[in-house]
């Protein structure tokens, strides 16, 4: 055993040596076939890229993940790795050979992470045509040509609609308004007719003829100005990083030294102490700001609605497909609803020991009270300063602002009158069983007569402060 280990010991040594990296927006290239490989192959991804974001009107489209690509110098070595994307780590891994011409499956990859990354859900049927619209885009230098046809087996309806809208010049310039409305989650019909001034059913009745006639035209693509040999500076990459890709790519990967933001993901899943699973999260959303997963968990784990809401908008916020903002929506309003319902409550709660104050006062007083003298007549009194105005009219609204309430009633005759409530405590409501003021818009506006002091208040924009409510 050991002699085998001895012998297999070089093979390992130089799987790892020799090998260059060069990095472009969101692209990564591994390559041990020299830095002209790299430099290819990096070219036909940005080439891509730029395509795509071109016919979304975007000038720089983004990933959420890197896109770790290694070029193996001959097939044979590609041939025992997946040459289609996985999950890694930290990135989307796929593989390539140098000097082939990229793979339509591979290139169709690549367009399907732009999209999802980038792109509202839109219609199947445009996504798909799309991808394969994309996978075959031909790259030459600066020469980028969109629109030649894939295999027989799979030119269809979804394909030909793109491949029409895109190549012919009577609608490649107005494909752009199309394709920018469906990425930021407009209906299919109103993006073509915003577009094209036509319905769908229209272009597809168009398409489906233009399929039937086989007669497909290309189009050339405005390129990036790279020089594939010279715009790219390959740096050396260290022996245990491409072991791990290697080993990763194999769907082997060796042990994490520190573990990635998905597997801090995955273990946060696992673990039963919330707080210790907080902790997790809180790892990956630093590792990588860009993902949307580490906020939505983090949301089901807060028991304070406030975070909630903000880790689900955060999580909305940085996914364009939508997968969180109906929870983000729900959230933020189940949290209003319940401010709402507390305000109510905390005005019921002032009303109901304001009218417990005055009963208790009217009982001491009335036991404290003389009987009067036979024939004697009761004068009405009172201590304190009485209002000098009065409205009566339909309450239409209640604002509630820092411990203060500002009424908006409705008089036939003077129209739209504002009143302050300072403190809600020292206000008399009275004349029904349910007299009570539920802050803002009144959905059934209820006659009141109101009696107040006439201060003007400019802050508040009130005319008198309030002093009895009586609802009608």
């Amino acid at each position: 055993m050991r002699l085998v280990a001895l012998l297999l010991l070089p093979l390992t040594l130089a799987s790892a040596e020799g090998w260059l990296e060069v990095r472009s927006g969101p692209f990564e290239v591994l390559t041990d076939a020299g830095n002209r490989a790299a430099g290819r192959a990096m070219a036909y991804c940005e080439q891509l890229r730029g395509a795509l974001g071109m016919s979304f009107g975007k000038t720089e489209l983004t990933t959420v993940w890197p896109i770790r690509i290694v070029v193996f110098r001959d097939a044979q070595t590609l041939s025992r790795y997946p040459s289609l994307f996985i999950d890694g780590r930290d990135a989307h891994l796929g593989a390539l050979v140098s000097g082939v011409p990229v793979p339509r499956e591979f290139a169709a990859g690549i367009v399907r992470i732009l999209l999802r990354d980038n792109t509202s859900v839109m219609p199947a049927s445009i996504e798909n045509g799309l991808v394969a619209l994309f996978s075959t885009l031909d790259v030459k230098g600066v020469r980028v040509t969109l629109g030649a046809p894939p295999p027989l087996s799979e030119r269809n309806l979804d394909w030909a609609r793109l491949q029409m809208l895109a190549t012919n010049p009577e609608y490649g310039g107005r494909l752009r308004v199309m394709l920018g409305n469906l990425g930021r989650g407009a209906p299919l019909d109103a993006s073509c007719k915003n577009a094209f001034g036509r319905p769908i059913a229209d272009i597809d009745k168009e398409a489906a003829a233009y399929l039937a006639a086989g007669d497909f035209q290309t189009a050339a693509v405005s390129a990036r100005p790279i020089d594939p040999d010279h715009d790219y500076y390959p740096k050396e990459v260290p022996p245990a990083r491409i072991e791990a890709v290697l080993a990763e790519l194999r769907g082997n990967p060796l042990p994490e030294a520190e573990p990635g933001a998905r597997t801090l993901v995955a273990m946060a899943e696992k673990e039963g102490d919330a707080a210790k699973a907080r902790a997790l999260l809180d790892r990956a959303m630093k590792l990588n700001p860009h993902w949307a997963e580490p906020h939505a968990r983090l949301a089901m784990l807060k028991t304070d609605a406030d975070e909630r809401a903000v880790h689900l908008r955060a999580a909305a916020k940085l996914d364009p497909r939508g997968r969180y903002e109906e929870k983000a929506r729900a959230t933020e309003a189940a949290e209003e609803a319940r401010i709402e319902e507390q305000r109510k409550r905390e005005l019921e709660r002032i009303r109901e020991a304001e009218l417990a104050r005055v009963r208790a006062a009217e009982e001491k007083a009335n036991r404290a009270a003389k009987p009067l003298p036979p024939g004697e007549k009761v004068e009405p009194w009172w201590d304190g300063p009485r209002p000098d105005r009065k409205v009566e009219g339909l309450l239409e609204r209640v604002d509630c602002i820092r411990g203060t309430a500002r009424l908006s009633v409705r008089d036939p005759n003077r129209g739209l009158i504002q009143l302050l409530i300072r403190e809600p405590g020292k206000v008399a409501l009275s004349g029904a069983r349910d007299a009570t003021l539920a802050c803002g818009p009144q959905r059934k506006p209820r006659r009141v007569i109101i009696e107040y002091f006439a201060k003007p208040d400019k802050q508040s924009g009130t005319a008198g402060e309030v002093a009895t409510v009586e609802f009608r």
